[in-house]
C-alpha cells in the first residue's frame, strides 16, 4: 500500500513524519528479532470506509476501500525502508518470520477517525497542535491563505513546497501572532504557547469571518520577521516579538515606533533594577500594561 500510495496514505494522520531514535529501535527490532516483532511493537491502527472479509484458495484476506494509516506511519515507512535496502535473501530472512498487530475501523465519522488518531498515536508525545490539526474550519483557513500565496502549515512535519509558496507560518504561531494583536495578551503568548493552543485554539480557529484579522497578524508578523534581520543579536526582539506586534498593531504597523517605545520601557527598568530580567519581564501582564500606558501617552499628545 505504502509503495502504491506513498505519503497520501496518511492523509489523515495527526502528523507526518518524525525523524526520532524510535525510527531506528524499530529497524533494530526487526532484523535482530523479527519473530518477536509484533511483541513488541504498537502496530498499525487503519480506518477505512468498508472491510470486506474474503476466503480464497484456503487464504483468508481482507478487501479495504478508501484505507488510511492514522497511527503506524513510523512503522510502514521503517518496514519499507529496511525492504528496499536490504538483499533478497535478507528479506526471505526477516519478512517470513516478522508479523505487526494491524487494527482496522471501518467508519466515515470524522469524529470517531479524530478520536481514534488521538488515542493510538502515544508513541512520541503529541502537542495540542497536532491534537487540532485535523479541525476542517482551520484547513479552510488554510485554503484561504493559499489563496494569498501563504502556506499555513497546521500538521506537524508537513512542511509544504516552498516553490509554490512566497510565505509561511505554523498555525500555533498565527495563533501567537492573532492572540498578541486582536486579544491584546502578548505577554501569554510568549510565556506558554501550550497553555494558549489549549485556551484560544478552537476559539479563535472556529470563528466565522476569521481570516482577514488572521490574514492581517500574519502580515504584521512577517513584517517585524524582515525588520529583524537588520538588528544585532544583543536587540530585545530576540525576546519581544509578541510585545512588539502588540506594540506594532496600536501605532498603524509602525515597527521603528514600537521599537523606540519598548527600548524606553527597557532601559527604565534596568535603571531602576540592575537583576532586571527582560525574558521574565515580557512574560508578565505588567510589560503589556506599561507598554498601554506609553501608547495611551502618544495618543493624547496627538
Amino acid at each position: 500500500m505504502y509503495d502504491e500510495y506513498g505519503e497520501h496514505l496518511f492523509n489523515k494522520n495527526i502528523r507526518r513524519h518524525l525523524k526520532t531514535n524510535i525510527n531506528k529501535e524499530v529497524e533494530k527490532s526487526l532484523e535482530d528479532n523479527p519473530e518477536m516483532f509484533w511483541y513488541k511493537n504498537n502496530g498499525l491502527s487503519i480506518i477505512c470506509d468498508s472491510a470486506n472479509p474474503n476466503t480464497a484458495g484456503g487464504k483468508n484476506s481482507i478487501t479495504l476501500t478508501n484505507p488510511y494509516i492514522v497511527n503506524g506511519g513510523q512503522t510502514t515507512r521503517t518496514i519499507a525502508h529496511l525492504y528496499k535496502k536490504i538483499s533478497e535473501e535478507k528479506r526471505d530472512e526477516i519478512f517470513t518470520d516478522a508479523k505487526v498487530i494491524v487494527r482496522i475501523y471501518q467508519t466515515t465519522d470524522p469524529d470517531i477517525i479524530f478520536e481514534i488518531a488521538k488515542g493510538t498515536n502515544t508513541q512520541n508525545p503529541v502537542s495540542s497542535f497536532d491534537l487540532k490539526s485535523l479541525n476542517p474550519k482551520l484547513k479552510k483557513i488554510g485554503k484561504f491563505f493559499e489563496g494569498k500565496n501563504i502556506s499555513l502549515i497546521i500538521q506537524q512535519g508537513n512542511t509544504p513546497n516552498k516553490e509554490k509558496k512566497d510565505k509561511e507560518i505554523k498555525a500555533d504561531t498565527l495563533l501567537q501572532a492573532y492572540c498578541s494583536i486582536h486579544k491584546g495578551i502578548p505577554e501569554q503568548a510568549r510565556n506558554n504557547k501550550q497553555k494558549l493552543i489549549n485556551e484560544y485554539y478552537d476559539t479563535v480557529y472556529n470563528q466565522e469571518g476569521i481570516e482577514e484579522d488572521l490574514l492581517k497578524s500574519f502580515e504584521l508578523y512577517d513584517k517585524m520577521k524582515q525588520y529583524k534581520k537588520n538588528i544585532d543579536s544583543e536587540h530585545h526582539l530576540k525576546y519581544s516579538e509578541f510585545a512588539m506586534l502588540f506594540c506594532a498593531s496600536k501605532l498603524d504597523g509602525n515597527l521603528e515606533k514600537a521599537d523606540s517605545l519598548i527600548s524606553k520601557i527597557i532601559q527604565e527598568k534596568i535603571a531602576k533594577d540592575s537583576n532586571f530580567s527582560l525574558p521574565n519581564y515580557l512574560k508578565t501582564k505588567q510589560s503589556t500594561d506599561r507598554i498601554t500606558e506609553e501608547i495611551k501617552k502618544i495618543s493624547n499628545e496627538k
